[in-house]
């Protein structure tokens, strides 16, 4: 549906893209931070596309 291509587009915009940021981002700052950021950023990614879906549902009744 075009609500789920959108939230899609959403979420991938938002977390980190590929393992070679995470790489050099953990060779700047070390482990520590890098998850950190990681999970930060994946979790707000998840999180925002969840609330644009639910708000979705909510404004249009499920449809």
């Amino acid at each position: 549906t075009p609500i789920q291509m959108f939230v899609f587009a959403l979420i991938t915009m938002l977390y980190i893209p590929c393992v070679a940021t995470i790489i050099v981002l953990r060779n700047e700052t070390g482990w520590k931070f890098t998850l950190k950021v990681t999970f930060i950023e994946v979790g707000f990614a998840l999180l925002l596309g969840g609330i644009v879906n639910w708000g979705y549902i909510f404004i249009t009744g499920g449809g």
